[in-house]
């Protein structure tokens, strides 16, 4: 498991609205969000997010997990590594290794792999990676690298500048 990093609050202030991925949607490949991101449905790949990752009841990520929060009310196969807090819900569960600045777990929550508190290195070191994350945002959109399908997904999208975008 890579090393993750700290990132300051405000970057969350670079996107007033999150990004959500529908019960619907089907991603392969990996995802780079700068702001907020909810995922209900499916994610095959990496998850870069600069602010928080809700997972719902109905979503499912097959892959790496790094942001400054995660809350896990679904499942989660592969390590997640945040900077702040990281909360496993009655709902949720992890396969995979899990690095965080603190941690909650509710009663009903599973985890199946290794616990490590954040390193100071660690700390200093992801502000520069989610700062990047915000520098690299086009237009207010998020950068996904991979196939998307779903219900929406030839439909035209709105980012958080009233700008659309056509899948």
């Amino acid at each position: 498991m890579r090393g993750c990093k700290k990132t300051e609050q405000k970057v969350l202030e670079s996107s007033k609205i999150p990004t959500i991925l529908s019960d619907k949607t089907r991603i392969t490949g990996d995802i780079t969000v700068a702001g907020d991101l909810k995922v209900g449905g499916y994610v095959e790949g990496d998850v870069m997010v600069s602010g928080k990752v809700i997972v719902a009841e109905s979503g499912r990520v097959f892959g790496n997990i790094e942001a400054i929060d995660a809350q896990i009310f679904g499942k989660v196969n592969g390590d997640i590594c945040v900077s702040g807090l990281l909360r496993i819900e009655s709902s949720g569960a992890v396969i995979g290794d899990l690095k965080y600045e603190s941690v909650a777990i509710e009663i009903g929550g599973r985890v199946r792999g290794s616990f490590q508190p954040l390193k100071e290195e660690e700390k200093k070191s992801i502000k520069e990676k989610h700062l990047n994350i915000v520098g690299d945002k086009i237009n207010g959109l998020s950068v996904v690298r991979g196939t998307v399908t779903g219900q929406n997904s030839s439909k035209a999208v709105e980012n958080d500048m009233g700008e659309t975008a056509h899948w």
